[in-house]
């Protein structure tokens, strides 16, 4: 779809992300993993991937040209839960497996579908930011993990 917009690529992208990220589960037979537009609760699974924002740029590609370049950040959440288990409260645990997502997604994108099937020109993770705490009232019940990371994509709209 690369120069195929008349307007932004930005709903496109979020929709061929979503493709790539469940083929680069598909490919390491993860199965057991939630896949969401948006924040579902409850989740079905104890790991989740949910696309939820995005924001585009538009800027003129050149003074002589009818084109534009298109910069879009898609915002995903990579997460992980767990009950505590008696005799095993390791809060790394959620953390390694949420950052075993972002690393299966990613190492994807890199090697086998950088313009999300033709969608962008490219498309890479360009901001990570996680959260893990858990606060000492919660710390009997669970732990989770989010990672959010930024995907930045680009685009040409003519």
């Amino acid at each position: 779809m690369v120069g195929q917009s008349t307007v932004t690529a930005a709903f496109a992208a979020k929709d061929a992300l979503q493709d790539a990220i469940k083929a680069a589960l598909t490919a390491k037979n993860e199965t057991e993993v939630d896949i969401t537009f948006g924040f579902r609760w409850p989740m079905i699974n104890k790991s989740w991937i949910s696309l939820l924002s995005g924001e585009s740029d538009i800027s003129w590609a050149g003074l002589g040209a009818r084109a534009q370049d298109e910069v879009i950040r898609l915002e995903v959440h990579f997460g992980a839960w767990s009950p505590v288990i008696p005799g095993n409260d390791d809060e790394y645990d959620v953390q390694d497996r949420a950052f075993e997502l972002v690393d299966i997604v990613t190492a994807y994108i890199r090697s086998t579908d950088l313009t999300l099937g033709g969608t962008v020109k490219t498309c890479l993770p360009s901001k990570i930011a996680w959260d893990g705490a858990t606060t000492d009232d919660e710390s009997g019940q669970s732990r989770v993990c989010v990672v959010a990371v930024e995907f930045t994509c680009t685009h040409r709209i003519r």
